[in-house]
């Protein structure tokens, strides 16, 4: 079972854990960088650092990993320029991300760690949508049991508050300081086709006025239903959904001719379906709820 909710630091995650790290300097970032990827070393995993394309800034920030180029040069770690990592299409992104995995396992190691810094893109006006999806996407691939661990930075006064709590909303784990309402995010262990869309999605914690635009942003950024029918959302962590966020789903589902069930949702999202009657949405609430 992967982890997910608020933490307070980058240890004890493993394979199939996606966590989400936002810093307010970078000196916090790469501690948390080091702290995560010492654990994959000393796990076996093959570890890639990714951000500035100064390479030798990237050397520098993992000086406490222990003899740096030793570890590049027997391929334990990789030091990689963020536009190395990450392209224009979502999809092809996360194909890449599974070779690297691939590449990983044959070379010997049990799997593989990744570290980066999303800034760069994540701040980017005509990057940022298709980051989004791309986030949805690798989740998924996470989520199916890939031996993949990775942790995503953002630097809070650069990426803006906005974008910052959509993006923390689409990772199962997310540091406390960053912690959001709600989070959604893929929960299908037995899909495992890299860049196709999970078929099942978590959604956790509470959504309410507070968060429903938020809510409403991220549904429509996750790629997730463009072929309509219905989609199926593990509800057994989501806390209350109050009438705007039933209404959203609703809207969602009506916009791409489908329907949207929340599996094991709270009994009051049900009665609330039945009153407004609201035809997209079916609740099979949990037996203890």
């Amino acid at each position: 079972m992967r982890r997910s909710g608020a933490v307070a630091e980058a240890r004890g995650f493993g394979p199939g854990d996606h966590l989400c790290w936002v810093f307010d300097t970078h000196e916090d970032f790469r501690v948390r960088a080091v702290e995560f990827l010492a654990e994959g070393l000393d796990a076996g995993e093959r570890c890639w650092y990714l951000g500035s394309s100064d390479v030798a800034a990237l050397r520098t920030d993992l000086q406490e990993l222990g003899p740096v180029d030793e570890l590049v040069g027997c391929d334990a770690l990789r030091l990689v320029p963020i536009e190395a990592g990450y392209g224009p299409d979502p999809a092809q992104t996360v194909l890449g991300w599974a070779r690297a995995v691939e590449d990983a396992l044959v070379a010997g190691h049990s799997g593989l760690r990744v570290v980066t810094d999303c800034t760069a893109v994540a701040r980017s006006a005509e990057l940022f949508h298709e980051f989004a999806r791309y986030e949805m996407l690798i989740d998924g691939y996470y989520a199916a049991g890939a031996p993949l661990c990775g942790m995503c930075g953002f630097h809070r006064p650069q990426v803006g508050p906005q974008r910052l709590d959509e993006l923390c909303s689409l990772h199962p784990s997310v540091n406390l300081a960053a912690a959001q309402p709600f989070r959604l995010h893929a929960a299908n262990p037995d899909w495992a086709l890299p860049g196709i869309p999970p078929a099942l999605v978590a959604v956790a914690g509470e959504i309410d006025l507070s968060c429903v635009e938020g809510f409403a942003r991220c549904l429509d950024r996750s790629g997730l239903f463009a072929g309509g029918g219905e989609m199926v959302l593990d509800a057994a962590e989501l806390i209350f959904i109050d009438h705007r966020g039933l209404v959203v789903l609703d809207e969602f589902a009506r916009a791409r001719g489908g329907t949207v069930v929340l599996r094991d949702g709270p009994y009051q999202a049900g009665r609330i379906v039945e009153i407004l009657e609201l035809q997209q949405v079916q609740v099979e609430a949990g037996s203890s709820r």
